[in-house]
């Protein structure tokens, strides 16, 4: 299973790849203006208005969601799922649930009760999960694994955009014009941003009639024969140390309101400079991936992440501009570190059909893992302190790296037999 994130020779037809770039980004800003004010902005609002450390880490509940989206993954390796139909027409209405349910945010301004948003962000959140498997699932079955190395590349990238509004502008506005307005704005973006799909006729391109769709089988048969599949009990394992390497992320926002940022300079830095640069950085991973594969690429992110946690965890002798650029440095290796991840899921899943139950159970363990650690850093920082739940996700990021590294050894012996 991890071989085959290897890299691909094979040519990408030009129009192919284009609509699925398209499509990527498109969906990819729809999932990244909601997702991010509640994983970034609220978590800085929270922490501006006295949440303890253990009520932030709470905000971590926008993954569960994300963990338990392989419960409903099988019903999309079908061609057509009650009751929007083919993918298009999940595509067509997804963003649409999603703009109006982040439009009820407006009805809940950050200095009242804060159940209600978390609520509002479990609900985004389903909807975003399920709006993922689709778009996944269409691109599995459309492109080979050297065109989605571009396509993760440009979803990142776009991704990034929509948390430099979702994550950033919505606290500037909110600041300075009015919540609602702000709330409602992004709502409209989403919108737009699902028109050219509706524009586009049904001509039964989807990806869901590829040669790879199995026949429709029970949910549980879908995931034996996903577990079933060679390396799928290591890759698991590494996965289990992916998600506990981003649980501290969680607590940066929190940390630089600690060091003297206000809610707005945060998500400023964190949503519109930090997110900023993850654009080229998943640039950059895109082309390393076409050039060097999943493996040594996790290898050596995974190093560079455990020393930048560590180095916010100690980072209290520092002057606060030290501590944002370390922030902003982290928050680009979780975008570039999303793109391989997702090279690697979207790689694995492609072996053996069941695409979209497979990319939904593994990337429901690398949510269920970042729900979980999100949570569990947070009360680490309360009990213990900042520095022991930043060094925490620092020994989990090594451990992420090691097991890559087994991994790819591994891989390299099976080709070689």
């Amino acid at each position: 299973m991890f071989a085959s994130s290897t890299r691909c020779d094979r040519a990408v037809p030009v129009s192919p790849l284009a609509r699925s770039l398209l499509v990527m980004g498109l969906f990819s800003l729809v999932q990244g203006l909601p997702a991010w004010f509640f994983t970034l902005g609220l978590p800085a609002l929270m922490r501006d208005n006295g949440a303890s450390l253990s009520m932030v880490g709470l905000t971590w509940v926008v993954w569960l969601p994300q963990a338990c989206k392989m419960l409903w993954a099988p019903l999309f390796d079908r061609p057509v799922v009650a009751p929007f139909g083919s993918r298009r027409g999940w595509l067509r209405a997804l963003p649409l649930l999603m703009a109006g349910t982040f439009a009820c945010v407006a009805l809940f301004p950050p200095d009242g009760p804060l159940w209600p948003l978390l609520v509002l962000s479990l609900i985004s959140a389903s909807i975003g999960a399920t709006l993922q498997i689709v778009v996944a699932a269409w691109l599995i079955g459309t492109l080979p694994a050297e065109g989605r190395a571009w396509a993760n590349a440009t979803g990142v990238a776009a991704t990034v955009i929509g948390g430099m509004l979702g994550g950033g502008a919505i606290l500037s506005i909110g600041t300075h014009l009015s919540w609602t307005f702000g709330v409602l704005l992004v709502a409209g973006l989403i919108v737009l941003l699902s028109f050219p799909v509706w524009l586009r006729a049904d001509r039964g391109d989807d990806g869901a009639a590829d040669q790879q769709t199995p026949a429709p089988c029970p949910p549980w048969s879908a995931w034996r024969q996903v577990a079933s599949r060679p390396g799928f009990g290591p890759l698991c394992a590494v996965i289990l140390c992916f998600g506990a390497a981003g649980g501290a992320d969680v607590l940066v926002a929190a940390l630089m309101v600690d060091r003297g940022f206000s809610a707005e300079q945060t998500g400023w830095i964190l949503g519109t400079v930090a997110t900023g640069s993850v654009i080229p950085a998943s640039a950059l991973v895109g082309w390393a991936l076409r050039r060097w594969g999943c493996g040594p690429v996790l290898i050596v992110l995974y190093a560079v992440k455990a020393a930048v946690l560590l180095g916010l965890g100690l980072s209290g002798p520092l002057p606060a501009v030290a501590v944002a650029a370390l922030a902003v440095v982290d928050f680009s290796l979780s975008g570039a570190l999303t793109v391989v991840t997702w090279q690697l899921y979207m790689n694995a899943a492609s072996d053996g059909g069941q695409a979209a139950t497979g990319f939904g159970v593994l990337t429901s363990l690398d949510a269920l893992m970042r729900f979980g650690a999100g949570i569990l850093a947070g009360t680490v920082g309360q009990s213990f302190g900042m520095p022991t739940a930043f060094a925490v996700s620092a020994a989990a990021a090594l451990l992420a790296g090691s097991g890559a590294l087994i991994l790819r050894l591994s891989s390299s012996a099976d080709q070689t037999q």
